[in-house]
């Protein structure tokens, strides 16, 4: 990788790519500019960047500027050719491709490499990549951006203007050692004609790297015939976890009934008679289940099915969620209990239901590809109402809990908050959940000057400073919800109270999403008051209030690829819609990125043009080993605008109640038997 977080030599791009699924943190330092980037292999061939740059010394040659200006740009690679015995990888790539040009750069590279050591690329750039050594314009001059371009995609600059050629090599001592050489098209016009920040009197750099396990690498390059340059690159792989696998108790074997032959008198279904027999069932089953961090809520039976309603407080896969509790349902129930009905709950409404024959559990548990044919023989199926004959445990209702916790707010790369968090929740019974949350500031970088925000648009998101400087600490939110299950594969959400730091309200949601299709349909309304910046119960002296609503639709492509489609009217009063793609792995990493549309101009938006970004969300028991469902994310966006901004509510149903169906289970079913 190179010092801009992509894939590459130095501070040239090369044709290789990185390993599916790779997600990286990069920050660099060549004299005043600073770069952070993230960086994810979206697919084998298909990679995205999102760069946070800082230079300093801006005002050298203009002593009335800042003494430092920000900038934000996204990438996009795209790998044409794999390397063979005989050819070279090949990829196009675009830098920069919908901000301010102020790093907008179009390439084609090839790399090959010889006897698994040794490494040569060569290509051709444009933009700032063919600002040295270019000559021609084969596709025409680059024309430059109108002002209201800024934030949209650059398209009629792409492989316009000058091109020039770039090449490196790159030589691997061993393991841990490689150096790098190579010759750059870049001239840093910016650097050193326009702001006078950085000399250049080469374009040849060099440079040292260090490569420390599998996640960590260090670099040092000799820039431009006048800088040092610094690199640091944490590369994770979210297919595998950073401590090989998870630590906790192994499972229990499943429980084999004797024969009918052997002893008839176990088939014999009059235990159902015995008044006290759900209790006892209910009880020892929640002993087996509390290790795991799995309560039982309910439980329903005959002589021959028994259904058993499960909160899975821990386990990060639903699929060993549900093989715990089987295996625990073998030890439990009578021997004439032939099925056993698993239906998880979230926010105390059934998810799914999950039927497995007790002979399939006690057949295949040392079966070769047991989770498959276990798989082959389950069905999966709307949970249903609540059986009338249901057991319930009137010591989980009302229940209170509460947590405070470090917390961290990021921003944008580089940038951000750390806190504490205290949080609070009381289950006043199944579906109906009382929540809040308070948020101290103890450090940071994050922009919290306070001033008001000059956007033309309703401040619904760009006063933000302005929420952080003068709530500190601050009421995040204050909600009574309840949820509910209106007929069958229909869920409903009613959330009151303050929704978030800034809007104060009601949001009421309808999914529709059968237990196993890949598509699910979605209604949105919501009425919120923005509330004021103080972080207390008031709300803004502008008494700004809106109904905003979104129709939706989303659809699991496989291979975790998860889309959404939003069209409807947002906080400040635009109409529009947003697109978003997710890639999600089975141990709970996610990976995605959205843009928002609206009838918002560009220029009325401000800078970025339009609501666009990328999120992530990596969960603790990935770099733990230790099973927690727990999650460090971030939404990052180039710039926060106004336009095409939706409310913030907690614990919407899709994602509520994804984790137990067909597509999320089957992607960690190969954990059923852990």
């Amino acid at each position: 990788m190179n010092i801009n977080g992509a894939t590459g030599v130095i501070d040239m791009p090369s044709g290789d790519a990185q390993n599916d699924a790779t997600f990286s943190f990069s920050a660099s330092m060549v004299g005043p500019v600073t770069r952070g980037t993230i960086s994810f292999q979206i697919t084998p061939r298909l990679s995205a960047a999102f760069r946070f740059q800082k230079w300093s010394d801006w005002n050298t040659l203009f002593p009335t500027d800042s003494t430092t200006f920000d900038d934000r740009s996204v990438d996009l690679h795209y790998q044409l050719l794999r390397e063979t015995r005989y050819l070279p990888s090949l990829t196009i790539g675009l830098q920069d491709f919908t901000g301010s040009s102020m790093f907008a750069a179009e390439y084609i590279a090839a790399t090959k490499t010889f006897t698994d050591r040794a490494k040569i690329t060569a290509g051709l750039g444009w933009g700032r990549l063919g600002t040295y050594g270019g000559s021609t314009a084969p596709f025409g001059a680059r024309p430059p951006l109108e002002p209201g371009d800024a934030g949209t995609p650059n398209s009629h600059q792409w492989f316009r203007g000058e091109m020039a050629a770039f090449g490196g090599i790159e030589y691997k001592i061993n393991d841990r050692w490689t150096m790098k050489a190579e010759y750059s098209s870049d001239a840093y016009l910016l650097e050193t004609e326009e702001r006078g920040i950085l000399e250049r009197t080469s374009p040849f750099n060099f440079g040292l790297e260090y490569q420390k396990g599998p996640s960590a690498r260090y670099g040092i390059y000799s820039m431009h015939g006048t800088e040092i340059g610094l690199v640091f690159h944490l590369i994770l792989d979210p297919k595998n976890r950073a401590t090989g696998g998870l630590m906790g108790a192994a499972p229990v074997p499943v429980k084999l009934r004797p024969s009918r032959s052997e002893d008839p008198d176990a088939y014999d279904g009059q235990w159902v008679e015995q008044k006290d027999a759900g209790p006892i069932l209910r009880d020892n089953l929640a002993k087996r289940l509390a290790a795991d961090g799995i309560v039982v809520q309910d439980i329903a039976y005959s002589s021959t099915v028994v259904q058993v309603r499960i909160r899975n407080n821990r386990i990060d896969a639903g699929a060993q969620a549900i093989g715990r509790t089987a295996r625990a349902l073998s030890h439990v129930m009578p021997a004439s209990i032939q099925v056993f009905e698993i239906v998880p709950v979230a926010n105390g409404i059934g998810a799914s239901k999950v039927t497995i024959r007790r002979s399939d559990i006690e057949e295949l548990e040392f079966a070769a590809d047991n989770a498959s044919l276990l798989r082959s023989r389950v069905s999966l199926g709307d949970a249903g109402p609540l059986p009338a004959n249901a057991i319930g445990n009137d010591e989980l209702y009302p229940k209170f809990n509460w947590s405070l916790k470090p917390a961290l707010r990021v921003s944008e790369p580089l940038k951000g908050d750390v806190g504490v968090r205290l949080s609070a929740s009381y289950d006043a019974r199944p579906g109906l959940i009382f929540a809040g949350s308070i948020y101290k500031h103890l450090a940071g970088n994050a922009d919290r000057s306070g001033d008001p925000s000059s956007s033309v648009l309703p401040h619904v998101r760009s006063d933000g400073s302005r929420y952080s400087k003068f709530g500190d600490p601050a009421l995040e939110r204050l909600t009574l919800a309840w949820y509910a299950r209106p007929t069958t594969d229909i869920y409903s959400r009613v959330t009151v109270g303050y929704l978030e730091r800034m809007h104060a309200g009601i949001s009421g949601e309808l999914l529709w999403k059968p237990v196993e299709s890949s598509l699910a349909l979605g209604a949105e309304l919501n009425y919120s008051k923005q509330r004021d910046t103080d972080g207390g119960f008031g709300f803004d002296e502008y008494d700004y209030d809106i109904v905003t609503g979104y129709l939706s639709a989303y659809y699991d492509f496989g291979n975790g690829f998860v889309g959404k489609v939003d069209v409807g009217r947002y906080l400040a009063g635009d109409v529009g819609g947003t697109i978003a793609v997710d890639r999600v792995f089975a141990n709970g990493w996610r990976v995605g990125a959205f843009a928002t549309v609206t009838d918002v101009s560009s220029a009325d938006f401000g800078e970025g043009g339009f609501d666009k970004g990328v999120r992530f969300s990596i969960p603790v028991n990935w770099a733990l080993g230790q099973q927690s469902k727990g999650g460090l994310g971030a939404t990052l966006r180039p710039s926060t605008g106004d336009g095409g901004a939706r409310l913030e509510v907690d614990g919407r149903l899709y994602e509520s109640i994804r984790d137990y169906h067909s597509d999320s289970l089957d992607r960690g079913w190969g954990r059923v038997w852990r």
